[in-house]
């Protein structure tokens, strides 16, 4: 914590904006990659959902749920470097 409330106070709004930013850019860019993976994974599943549906969902989640990881994963370092890269050619 800086001693300066001044420059504390710049520094937690500057994470607030950065926060509010990374989840709004996370939400919305989820959309398109969760409708991709969709299009892939569930004409691929139609068989086995019929047949056994409780692994089919199993499966189906265990897909979506690696996807969202990997997607914010990548995300937040690239926002990260981006940030780094702002703060280093300024």
């Amino acid at each position: 914590m800086i001693a300066d409330g001044g420059l504390w106070m710049t520094a937690r709004m500057d994470s607030h904006k950065k926060s509010m930013s990374e989840a709004f850019v996370n939400s919305f860019g989820g959309y398109p990659v969760g409708y991709g993976v969709g299009i892939i994974v569930l004409p691929l599943s139609m068989g086995w959902i019929q047949e056994d549906p409780y692994m089919a969902n199993i499966a189906i989640t265990g897909v979506y749920a690696t996807v969202s990881f990997v997607r914010s994963y990548f995300l937040r370092r690239y926002l990260r470097n981006m940030v780094l890269m702002i703060i280093l050619f300024v």
